[in-house]
């Protein structure tokens, strides 16, 4: 099961020193293949397809997060009530309500 984790992010690149430049929007990437995934965002392409119901995504990960509707797949647990949510969203959103007098919810 999965556990929530901070996200790390770099810190953006000066406009200019990316490699990577999307032609559309002036966006600037440091990896080939997350600016080939951006431009999905100008052309329409969704090639990631939900063998159950259809439905197309721009990302495999947003495949992975929709096909959890289809097998009931709640892998996110709330550490205070045990809980289980389909994405992590839906956890963060669910620990607000366990801050009270002096409770913290759990990043």
């Amino acid at each position: 099961m999965h556990q929530p984790h901070a996200a790390t992010k770099r810190p953006a690149l000066p406009p200019g020193c990316s490699p990577y430049h999307c032609s559309h929007c002036g966006r600037d990437f440091n990896r080939l293949e997350n600016l080939k995934t951006h431009l999905r965002i100008h052309t329409g392409e969704r090639p990631y397809s939900c063998s159950v119901c259809g439905v197309r995504f721009r990302h495999s990960g947003a495949l992975t997060r929709h096909f959890r509707i289809h097998t009931g797949e709640k892998p996110y647990i709330c550490s205070q009530c045990g809980k289980t949510f389909r994405n992590c969203g839906g956890l963060r959103f669910h620990q607000r309500s366990h801050v009270r007098e002096g409770q913290r919810a759990v990043d």
